[in-house]
């Protein structure tokens, strides 16, 4: 399929050009991502499962090899997006705001570990959806510096600090609180959320921290399930 009009940027630093795609009509993000082979993609949001929180259509906006490069004109723009890898599989060393596939509930994948969630976060610019692991020992809900800055907050200039254990040491990271989390259908307002970011080969970006869990209707009645009674 023939993307246009196009309009395309000088050379970055990567030494690669970078295309801006004008004016592309709306459509699913699977169709999307087929149309490209190993690229970032920048989408705008178009319709969202409210009930799983996961994109269903966008508008592409722009796309590249690098990572970095899409990060770095997302901060432009400032209405809801998301950013998406053309392929199942990650290159090595990265991480995606998620890997797209056909809306489900959430599952367990025994061969990562973990629960992942599709999560929007609603800053003081805009908003992001980012792929989560629901972490019922995380205190706090975590994100990644640059998905912060992207929605219009500086975690340099947060007065607020806590120190949280990683898997070699422990390390003192901003706090900040974002205007909203949304997932699984519930929003909740005035979240606290830390600043830190995952290993690279992590299949995540984040962690939904025990602030916004305890909060789900389904995490309330499975607690209410398993309470010893007195």
């Amino acid at each position: 399929m023939h993307h246009k009009p196009i309009a395309l940027t000088p050379p970055s630093r990567y030494g690669k050009y970078i295309l801006e795609v004008m004016k592309m009509k709306v459509q699913e993000i699977e169709t999307i991502r087929k149309q490209f082979h190993r690229e970032w993609l920048l989408i705008a949001l178009g319709k969202v499962d409210d009930s799983t929180t996961t994109p269903l259509t966008g508008r592409l906006m722009l796309h590249s090899p690098h990572r970095d490069e899409i990060y770095a004109k997302s901060k432009n723009y400032k209405k809801p997006a998301l950013i998406v890898y053309s392929e199942d599989s990650f290159p090595k060393g990265y991480a995606a705001a998620f890997r797209m596939s056909k809306p489900l509930p959430p599952k367990i994948i025994l061969e990562e570990g973990i629960i992942p969630l599709y999560v929007e976060i609603q800053g003081p610019t805009t908003k992001r959806i980012i792929k989560m692991a629901l972490d019922t020992g995380a205190t706090f809900t975590m994100i990644p510096p640059e998905i912060a800055r992207d929605i219009g907050h500086d975690p340099t200039l947060s007065k607020r600090r806590i120190e949280i254990s990683t898997a070699s040491s422990s390390v003192l990271v901003a706090i900040l609180k974002v205007k909203s989390i949304s997932c699984l259908g519930t929003k909740l307002k005035n979240v606290e959320v830390v600043c830190h970011s995952l290993p690279p080969e992590s299949p995540v970006e984040g962690l939904l921290g025990l602030n916004f869990l305890v909060h789900l209707p389904t995490f309330i009645e499975f607690y209410q399930r398993i309470r010893p009674s007195i």
